[in-house]
C-alpha cells in the first residue's frame, strides 16, 4: 500500500492511494487541492506492476519529481512531486516495512 502525505497550514494530511491510483489538482480530482496553480485534473498516480507511477495529466501545467521538471516518473519511497505551490509526498509502505532494522545501540563501558 502507498500513500501521500501534504502539509496544510503546519499540519500532516495523509491519503492512503487506491488501487486504481487516484487523481490529484483542483475542481473534478479525486484529491482536489485549495492550490490555484493547479489545474483541475493536474496528476494521476496509478499501480505499473510492482511499482506507483506518477503522470503529468494537464496539458499546460508543469510537475516537478525530486526537483525535475517530467511529465511521467517512477515513484520511489520519500519521493516528492511538486504541482503549482503544493509539494506532494509519496510514502510506499510496503518499503518502509522491508527496511532492515537499525542496529540496536550498545551500553556505554
Amino acid at each position: 500500500m502507498a500513500r501521500l502525505w501534504i502539509a496544510i497550514d503546519g499540519k500532516k494530511k495523509v491519503w492512503k492511494i487506491p488501487a486504481g491510483g487516484v487523481t490529484i489538482g483542483g475542481e473534478g480530482s479525486q484529491l482536489k487541492l485549495a492550490d490555484p496553480a493547479v489545474e483541475p485534473r493536474h496528476i494521476q498516480v496509478r499501480p505499473a506492476g510492482d511499482e506507483w507511477v506518477v503522470t503529468l495529466t494537464a496539458d499546460e501545467a508543469m510537475m516537478l519529481v525530486g526537483g525535475e521538471s517530467t511529465t511521467e516518473a517512477v515513484l520511489a519511497h520519500g519521493d516528492v512531486v511538486t504541482i503549482g505551490d503544493t509539494e506532494i509526498h509519496f510514502e510506499d509502505e510496503e518499503a518502509v516495512s522491508a527496511a532492515p532494522a537499525a542496529p540496536a545501540a550498545r551500553p556505554a563501558a
